[in-house]
């Protein structure tokens, strides 16, 4: 029986394949996300092996040499890797990429040797594995350490250094936090929500302790402590120590995080 003549097969394929590599690769997936497709791919797998007849057909040394390639070419960039500049940040680079990469050239020449199909198949899911690991090894810091979340990520975490366990409030007496005119900083917040379960409130007065949040142009001589200047806005946190914002002085200093003083 052929695949295109069990309907039940080609359905299991279309799912799995339409599925399982947008959950498997995407940056941030979860391993429990994919649980749900493994006695999709066994069928599948079983279906094949159990009822192909020519072990010699082409289809089979296709499959298999898909396999391998994988295998060779998880062993050659695993080897290159400690010598490219741009994963210099990746912790334990050189010693993950020579392990991975002699590990997959090794299964690389074990596929090339064996002649048993299921061997073959063995060595072949094992260089698939090998692969994904080296993605969540190398793929995932460098998205943390250099994609345009890590900015707003640094700012939530040194504001809840400040901060600590102290109310946030989002000040303006000018409406500059509307969904509009406030634009990324809903980024930053959202990670002060998900590292230190603060919510910052916005607010039109100084009437709470705290710490305030607020645009440079509607500082009145307070003391700076932290700027996220982001070359279209410049923000500043404060604090309020009493309930009333006249009690404030002004301390000229620099910010604790950077060297410029904000524009």
């Amino acid at each position: 029986m052929k695949v295109k003549e069990n309907p039940y097969i080609i359905f299991l394929i279309s799912i799995f394949f339409s599925n399982f590599i947008i959950y498997w690769l995407s940056p941030g997936a979860k391993a429990r996300y994919t649980y749900m497709f493994y006695p999709m791919l066994i069928s599948i797998l079983t279906f094949a092996f159990l009822i192909e007849k020519n072990k010699e057909g082409w289809k089979t040394k296709l499959f298999f040499g898909v396999l391998s390639a994988i295998s060779l070419l998880l062993g050659i960039s695993c080897l290159i890797l400690p010598f490219i500049d741009y994963f210099d940040t990746v912790k334990g680079v050189t010693f993950f990429g020579i392990l991975f990469g002699l590990s997959g050239l090794t299964l690389f020449l074990l596929q090339l040797k064996t002649y048993n199909i299921w061997n073959k198949l063995v060595f072949g899911l094992m260089g698939i594995v090998m692969f994904k690991l080296v993605f969540s090894l190398t793929v995932y810091p460098l998205k943390q350490q250099k994609s345009s979340s890590s900015t707003f990520k640094k700012h939530a975490k040194n504001i809840l250094e400040i901060t600590k366990n102290s109310p946030i409030y989002l000040f303006s007496e000018l409406d500059f936090f509307g969904h509009h005119e406030i634009g990324k900083f809903y980024t930053t917040g959202a990670y002060l929500e998900l590292l230190g379960n603060q919510i910052p409130k916005k607010t039109s007065s100084y009437k709470e302790k705290g710490y305030y949040i607020l645009h440079k142009e509607e500082l009145k001589g307070q003391k700076v402590l932290y700027t996220i200047d982001n070359r279209t806005s410049c923000l500043v946190l404060i604090k309020n120590e009493e309930e009333h914002a006249e009690t404030w002085s002004h301390i000229p200093e620099l910010p604790p995080y950077q060297n410029e003083v904000p524009r």
